[in-house]
C-alpha cells in the first residue's frame, strides 16, 4: 500500500436504534452471543435508521504505519425516505439481498416494518416506507420467499 493511495469501501445497513456508537438491540457490546438473533421483531419506525460507514486504510508517509479511518453517515429512515428516489432505491438494495445477506444484516428484525402495514399501532395503519411486498418470509425461516 502506497501513502497516496488509500484502500477505500463503503457499506449500509438497517440499525433498530438510535445508537450511533452500538446498536444495544443486538445485546451489549462485551457479551458474547450478540447478533441480530437478539433483535425485538418489528420496532417502530421511527426507531429504524440508515446507517452508512465510509471505511479507509492508509499508509502513513513518514511512519509506514496504516491507519484505519471509519466516518458514519446516520439517519432515520422516514427522514431519508422523503428524498424524491431514495426509497425505491433502498428497498431494491434491500430486495436483492440473498438470504445469507438478510439474516447477516438483520432482516428479519424490521422487514414487516418497512415492507408491510406495520403492526405498530402508533402508525394508524398508515402504509410504511417501502410499501407492500408481494411475497413474505415463509414458515421454515427464509428470508425472502421465491
Amino acid at each position: 500500500m502506497k501513502p497516496n493511495a488509500p484502500v477505500e469501501r463503503n457499506n449500509y445497513f438497517i440499525q433498530t436504534d438510535s445508537s450511533l456508537p452500538w446498536s444495544d438491540n443486538i445485546g451489549p457490546e462485551d457479551s458474547f452471543g450478540i447478533g441480530w438473533d437478539n433483535a425485538v421483531p418489528d420496532p417502530k419506525i421511527d426507531d429504524i435508521h440508515f446507517r452508512s460507514e465510509r471505511q479507509t486504510l492508509r499508509r502513513l508517509p513518514r511512519s509506514g504505519g496504516i491507519l484505519f479511518t471509519i466516518r458514519t453517515y446516520f439517519a432515520p429512515v422516514r427522514e431519508i425516505c422523503q428524498e424524491k428516489w431514495v426509497p425505491g432505491r433502498l428497498a431494491s438494495g434491500i430486495r436483492s439481498w440473498g438470504d445469507d445477506v438478510a439474516k447477516y444484516k438483520g432482516l428479519r428484525a424490521y422487514k414487516h416494518v418497512l415492507f408491510f402495514m406495520a403492526p405498530d399501532a402508533d402508525l394508524k395503519g398508515t402504509t410504511v416506507v417501502f410499501g407492500r411486498r408481494t411475497s413474505t418470509s415463509d414458515p421454515t425461516g427464509n428470508y425472502w420467499s421465491r
